[in-house]
């Protein structure tokens, strides 16, 4: 996939989180219990991701990738913020490691 927007995750029971830049928005990863955007703070063990669309009308493709090994797509799916310009994934908990968040907005070329 290429990249138009990455969020850096490491999880060992702890997930952390680096920036997350896109071409017309954002995406920020919250804890799934307390629904709470966890900003930079490492200890989220399930959460949810959100995409945050400068243009109500945005939609695309993400993945969480497992950044050890063979970088395995462990998740994926599709977003769309019509309407309200926003978006979220299903709650994620994926196994102890560290990972990788990425999407593209449909029709970005970004690589």
């Amino acid at each position: 996939m290429a990249v138009a927007g990455v969020a850096t995750l490491g999880m060992s029971l702890v997930l952390s989180i680096g920036p997350a830049l896109a071409a017309s928005g954002t995406v920020k990863i919250h804890d799934a219990v307390t629904e709470a955007d966890v900003g930079n703070d490492p200890h989220v063990c399930e959460f949810y991701a959100a995409f945050y669309a400068s243009d109500p009308v945005e939609a695309g493709a993400w993945e969480l990738i497992s950044w050890e090994g063979d970088h395995e797509v462990v998740a994926s799916g599709l977003y769309d913020t019509t309407g309200d310009g926003v978006a979220v994934t299903p709650d994620l908990s994926p196994a102890p490691g560290h990972y990788r968040f990425e999407w593209l907005p449909a029709g970005d070329r970004n690589t």
